[in-house]
């Protein structure tokens, strides 16, 4: 699995299309949103990841303890 950025692959896409307005045409939003998302002031949903490739995946880590250790397994 290799992890990459929607804000990366964003900016791939306008530099191979040339221009915000031109990604906002080919995926079917709005260009502002496409700025909103490159400049990191949204998020990208689920459906914009899908248009774009990725996928979101949410990797759960272990719970620390109140000293600020793993717990102990058992």
């Amino acid at each position: 699995m290799r992890i990459m950025n929607p804000q990366d692959v964003l900016h791939d896409l306008v530099e191979r299309h040339g221009s915000q307005q031109a990604v906002s045409r080919v995926l079917g939003l709005g260009q502002s949103y496409i700025s909103d998302l490159l400049s990191g002031r949204r998020a990208a949903s689920n459906a914009v990841l899908d248009k774009i490739g990725l996928q979101r995946i949410i990797v759960r880590a272990p719970a620390k303890s109140k000293r600020g250790r793993p717990p102990k397994s058992r």
